[in-house]
């Protein structure tokens, strides 16, 4: 239900990556996938690694909306410069 809800994609200039959990909410999130440490006994938790089982059945859809954005980015830079390519360094 609520770990869930919770997973997101975020991206940045470099990395795609997905968020699990938030601080408030949904704290459990890394325990849960993880493994956490049961206090006194030096064992931990089994981890269940949901998000690791779940990016090789969303793979297509990930790629499928990268080569979208990727071309929305495209298409954007050849609005703007008039060109779709650019050789050479950018100064």
């Amino acid at each position: 239900g609520a770990l869930k809800r919770s997973i997101k994609a975020d991206a940045t200039r470099r990395y795609g990556r997905i968020n699990a959990g938030t601080p408030t909410r949904v704290k459990y999130a890394r325990a849960v996938h993880r493994g956490r440490p049961i206090p006194g006994t030096g064992k931990y938790t089994k981890a269940t690694k949901f998000l690791s089982k779940a990016i090789p059945k969303a793979f297509p859809h990930i790629i499928d909306e990268y080569i979208k954005a990727m071309n929305t980015i495209a298409k954007r830079f050849e609005r703007r410069h008039g060109v779709s390519r650019v050789y050479g360094r950018y100064k």
